[in-house]
């Protein structure tokens, strides 16, 4: 028997364990991690729970910041007013108009019609939604580090089953992960809602898998030895903090127009009421995860750079990821995207040099 956020726990004892050490993080690459989201359908199949590890390493986690981050992704603003009074790091991811990039709602509505996504998964069995743009890659404050979420859906004779993937950048396993994968629930239940009531077919959510780039711990953030074995042992995933969908802002009835101040988000998440306990998983769709990425490998940053120049035409985008590798083989933006692909450069090895290229196919 294994708990929902079990896959979270092993990630963690895999960074600590196998972690390449960088400048300021521990850091995995090209990482699959794959959770069964089948605990999250209620019973009656009617709706969905969302769920959130009490525990993020040393740190506590936070429903009502997850829930403010909700209402601010809901709201599809690039101002940063109604959330950094709940997280102060966006004050400093702001660019030279005080904008991010990262409120996941903007970058999803803005991108494309959700709508017409939802009926081609419908038609088809298969979505994917754009996060990275070709305007938003070149994003030096705030590059956003989900890219692309792919929902695919099975249709069975009673019911829909819907997977979820996410092809991400970079993602730490404590500030960055957990909220994102409550992010993931919420968008998900959102797309089942709309399936049951436009279609009229239950739709069971089945697995979210997150394919991450550069996984990373920050090294501030590591746990003392005294801290390992509470950290990473199995109750530390057990216990969540478990929401009935339908009471937060991802619900497809949230009237949006009610959160209009700061103040409108103190009052809305003050108001959600959320339970503690367990969700335990009976399925193996944990234990497999499929890999997204084209892998090339290169013996200098010389080769990539002359084969990306090879592959893309913007090579003034180019240049620069080559020059921010020069500087620091570890940095985690040496990303380039095109209408039809984006390759990621990451140093396998820096004394020697290596490079792979990992490319995706977003077209």
């Amino acid at each position: 028997m294994k708990q929902l956020f079990t896959p979270y726990l092993t990630l963690l004892q895999k960074v600590l364990q196998s972690g390449v050490n960088t400048s300021n993080t521990k850091a995995l690459y090209n990482v699959n991690v794959k959770f069964d989201l089948t605990p999250l359908n209620h019973s009656d199949h009617n709706s969905y729970r969302l769920a959130l590890p009490e525990k993020r390493g040393t740190l506590s986690s936070s429903m009502k910041y997850a829930i403010a981050e909700a209402a601010w992704y809901r709201k599809a603003t690039q101002e940063i007013d109604l959330i950094v009074p709940f997280g102060k790091i966006w004050a400093n991811m702001v660019d030279d108009e005080n904008k991010v990039q990262s409120n996941y709602g903007y970058q999803l509505t803005h991108n494309q019609d959700i709508h017409k996504k939802i009926r081609e998964l419908v038609e088809t069995g298969f979505t994917r939604l754009s996060i990275l743009s070709n305007d938003n890659q070149s994003c030096e404050n705030d590059l956003v580090c989900n890219n692309f979420i792919e929902l695919m859906l099975t249709n069975h004779i009673s019911h829909y089953a819907l997977d979820g993937r996410v092809i991400a950048r970079s993602i730490d396993v404590i500030y960055g992960l957990p909220y994102d994968f409550f992010a993931l629930q919420g968008l998900m239940a959102y797309v089942g809602t709309i399936l049951k009531s436009k279609y009229h077919k239950i739709t069971n959510l089945r697995t979210a898998t997150f394919n991450i780039i550069n996984c990373h711990w920050y090294t501030n953030q590591l746990p003392s030895g005294d801290e390992l074995s509470s950290i990473l042992s199995e109750s530390a995933c057990n216990a969540l903090y478990i929401e009935d969908f339908s009471s937060t802002p991802f619900h497809p009835d949230f009237d949006i127009n009610q959160i209009q101040s700061v103040e409108d988000v103190k009052a809305f998440r003050n108001g959600v009421t959320y339970s503690q306990g367990e969700l335990t998983t009976f399925s193996s769709f944990a234990q497999r995860a499929e890999h997204p990425f084209f892998i090339r490998q290169y013996g200098s940053l010389e080769d990539a750079e002359m084969s990306l120049k090879d592959f893309f035409e913007d090579n003034d985008r180019v240049d620069a990821i080559i020059q921010k590798l020069k500087v620091n083989p570890f940095d985690r933006k040496a990303i380039i995207k095109d209408d039809e692909k984006v390759a990621y450069l990451v140093c396998v090895n820096p004394e020697k040099g290596y490079f792979n290229q990992l490319l995706y196919y977003c077209s």
